[in-house]
Order: structure tokens, then C-alpha cells, then sequence
């Protein structure tokens, strides 16, 4: 027993404790429900996934390091705004095997399936992270 509790009186922070701690307990499980609904939202909004087979119709790098891509694709899983265009940063690790990945399939004039993070860039473009060039 604490030197309170042998005069008769409680801990003063036992009494917080036994006076807050269901609606503490409440009140956390609430902030948990809520972060997890904030990040579903979220996800909601923008997912990744493979777009549909198209045509690139230009490759740029960036003065920012950006490889951007513009492309005919139809379906863009995304979310983003733009539905054409993609970037990857050219500090990614696959990113010079994406670049080259994206000549080729300009130059052989073959379609290309492009990965989307579900990260959209401030102007709406959607960022990638693998890609595939399909046979004619």
C-alpha cells in the first residue's frame, strides 16, 4: 500500500486512472475505427493495378528527373486525374529498365501494359512502378 492509501486516501492518479479509464478505452477505440476509415477512404479513391493494352504516343524526361510517359490506354485504375499520363522518378531502382522498357515499345510500335502505383502526382499524373510490352 502507497503512503495515500494507508491515510485512507487513493492515489490521486489512481483516482484519474479508475475515474477516465472506460471512457479512455472508449474514446481510443473510436480513434482507431476512425484512422482506419480515414486510410479506406483514401484507397477508395486511387488503387493500383495494370492498365489496358495502348499505344505510347510520346516518352520525356523531366528537368525534375521524371520520366513521363504518354499513353492511349483506356482503362487507368488509378483514379488520377489525367488518364494518359505517367511518371516514374528517375531515382527508382527499376527506372532505367522502365525507360528502356518504354523506347522500345515506342520504336516497335507495340502496345504496353504500364503498372499503376495508385500514387497520383499534383498535376494528375499517375505513377508507375513496372511495365510490359505485348507481341503484335
Amino acid at each position: 500500500m502507497s503512503s495515500y492509501e494507508k491515510n485512507g486516501h487513493l492515489d490521486i492518479f489512481t483516482k484519474f486512472y479508475n475515474l477516465f479509464e472506460p471512457k479512455m478505452t472508449n474514446l481510443l477505440s473510436k480513434l482507431i475505427v476512425c484512422c482506419i476509415l480515414l486510410v479506406a477512404s483514401g484507397l477508395a479513391y486511387s488503387s493500383a493495378g495494370w492498365t489496358d493494352p495502348g499505344y505510347l504516343i510520346e516518352v520525356q524526361v523531366s528537368n525534375t528527373g521524371r520520366i513521363i510517359a504518354k499513353s492511349s490506354v483506356k482503362v487507368n485504375p488509378s483514379g488520377c486525374r489525367d488518364k494518359e499520363l505517367f511518371y516514374i522518378d528517375s531515382s527508382a531502382v527499376n527506372a532505367e529498365q522502365i525507360y528502356k522498357l518504354l523506347l522500345e515499345s515506342i520504336t516497335s510500335r507495340n502496345q504496353v501494359k504500364l503498372y499503376v502505383t495508385g500514387r497520383c502526382e499534383l498535376k494528375g499524373m499517375s505513377g508507375i512502378s513496372s511495365a510490359i510490352i505485348l507481341s503484335k
